[in-house]
């Protein structure tokens, strides 16, 4: 951090500019990633109900934990790495992160979804005390190496600079996929599992067309004659920290669902991811800022350009606090009213909820990327 305050290096507006470019073509992939899974769970909730809601959300939450331990913070040292070889024109090495990265986490990924599939009895009878979820955590567990692939193309994008590529692949590959066939499954007045299966087909789609993508578009500007040189050792190091850091706080953003799941019951799961989700669209931009935020800084770090990533992260932070106070203001004096709007009357309860989540999520978003400027320093410890 001293190295950033202290660099009197002119700041560089091209990076600015980057920066802007990038971060709008993010924020109009998220917007439209969080329009459709909001749609999408809107859906669920309306015509399943809270309980199906509840079914949903513990689906989620195995999902998102699983991938977790697949990945050992993987994805954001693929990012970081691919970023620092480009702007030293390596790539031979940019080849070993992306492949060192696959041979790691796609292996590992499918071992942890047999091994939950193995348990999935056990885990719906002795800890949610539900047999209802057993048909549904076996679909969700198939879907965690498919998932896990997408955080690596996903990452391969994001640190190549080519944000649109990473927008077509998440945000109309899977979501758009995802939502259209949940409607149609809807239509029809199919079952809820049905609308798993649904989802579990656009992780198939999202990533047969990213790995088009990164054949077509990513490889050709590596130019593959050259030979691939791998970082094990150095990546390991760098995102393993990452890891653990992650963990705790992903662990601590489902410890809600899960201890609602097994001590409470299904309906109040669904209560509450209901507002969960909707306090989610307060991080449209600071999520949407700080994924180009990571790529253009490591670009920097690996020019020592300190002047140009201090400059850029007072900007940042500036932007998310503007874009996110009257999120915060609309929710703390409408809250019942947009529940009861959104959800109907049977969500109403949650609403002091929402109101607490929004303004956690406000100071959380208030410091600026801060996370994102120590992973640049390498300081992941």
């Amino acid at each position: 951090i001293s190295k950033v305050h202290n660099s009197k290096k002119k700041f560089n507006q091209k990076d600015l500019q980057t920066l802007v470019f990038g971060t709008s073509i993010i924020i109009v992939s998220v917007f439209f990633l969080y329009l459709f899974r909001f749609i999408q769970k809107l859906i669920i909730s309306r015509v399943f109900g809270p309980e199906g809601f509840g079914i949903f959300s513990i689906g989620e939450m195995v999902l998102n934990l699983a991938t977790l331990f697949s990945l050992l913070g993987l994805q954001t040292g693929i990012k970081k790495f691919i970023s620092h070889y480009r702007s030293l024109k390596e790539n031979n090495s940019i080849k070993g992160i992306i492949f060192g990265s696959l041979k790691i986490i796609l292996p590992l990924s499918i071992l942890i979804s047999l091994l939950i599939l193995f348990f999935v009895p056990f885990i719906s009878r002795n800890i949610f005390h539900d047999e209802n979820l057993i048909s549904s955590l076996y679909i969700f567990a198939m879907i965690i190496p498919f998932n896990a692939l997408s955080f690596i193309i996903s990452s391969v994008f994001m640190g190549m600079k080519r944000p649109k590529y990473d927008a077509i692949t998440t945000t109309f590959g899977r979501n758009f996929f995802s939502l259209l066939f949940a409607g149609i499954a809807v239509y029809f007045g199919f079952e809820i599992n049905v609308i798993f299966w649904t989802y579990f087909f656009s992780f198939i789609i999202s990533n047969t067309l990213g790995v088009y993508l990164l054949k077509k578009k990513i490889f050709p500007l590596l130019k593959t004659g050259f030979s691939t040189k791998y970082h094990y050792s150095k990546l390991l190091h760098y995102s393993l920290p990452l890891f653990f850091s992650t963990f705790f706080t992903v662990v601590l953003g489902w410890t809600d669902t899960f201890f609602l799941g097994s001590l409470r019951n299904l309906i109040d799961v669904g209560v509450y991811n209901a507002v969960l989700s909707l306090s989610l669209v307060f991080s449209v931009f600071s999520t949407s800022l700080k994924r180009m935020f990571l790529p253009i800084l490591g670009g920097l770090f690996a020019k020592k350009e300190f002047g140009n990533i201090g400059e850029l992260y007072v900007t940042s932070a500036r932007w998310i606090y503007l874009f996110s106070l009257p999120f915060l203001l609309i929710i703390f004096f409408y809250s019942q009213n947009i529940l009861n709007l959104v959800y109907g009357s049977s969500y109403i309860l949650g609403a002091s909820s929402l109101l607490i989540l929004m303004i956690s999520s406000f100071f959380q978003s208030f410091i600026g990327p801060t996370n994102v400027l120590i992973t640049i320093f390498e300081k992941t410890k």
